[in-house]
């Protein structure tokens, strides 16, 4: 039986549900069920950034799946709160590094080719669903002045083009 998403107890499991609902997404599971595994995911409780870390790329994918405005905002809105705990140093550096996955200076681009390089299959399929998880974050927050939605969207299926084969 599936498990709900409310239900999950640790990072592992939280990890496995993101890339297993990143892997479906890739291989284009029709969206109304890939929405319903996503169902309550905005309403997880910020623990700390080692789950937040794949909590954060779910709630950007159901943003992006969904075409109602309100629970886009609202996937936002769970998103930049999150950059709004801790003290104000915390809270700096975290919106310093969001502003810098925005910008498009945080992609895994690299990780990308290395895995390429050393021949490492589970690796680069690692490699490329975490940089689709920052891609889909920096569409669904705006991206920036530097890099643009259109861009980041030509990027995504891109991607997306190269790793479903080897799903």
């Amino acid at each position: 039986m599936e498990k709900n998403i409310l239900s999950l107890k640790n990072i592992q499991e939280v990890y496995e549900y993101c890339t297993k609902v990143y892997k479906l997404f890739i291989l284009g599971e029709e969206e109304q069920i890939l929405l319903r595994r996503l169902e309550n995911v905005e309403k997880i409780p910020f623990g700390n950034y080692d789950s937040w870390t794949w909590i954060e790329p779910l709630i950007m994918l159901k943003s992006k799946l969904s075409t109602d405005s309100n629970i886009k905002a609202l996937c936002r809105e769970r998103v930049l709160m999150v950059l709004n705990t801790g003290n104000e140093l915390q809270r700096k550096v975290k919106k310093n590094v969001f502003q810098r996955i925005l910008n498009g200076k945080e992609l895994g681009l690299d990780l990308i080719e290395n895995a390429k390089y050393d021949n490492k299959n589970e690796l680069l399929i690692e490699s490329y669903l975490k940089t689709i998880m920052q891609i889909i974050t920096i569409i669904e927050m705006g991206a920036s002045s530097d890099f643009s939605v259109e861009k980041t969207e030509n990027l995504l299926q891109k991607l997306i083009a190269e790793v479903k084969p080897l799903i």
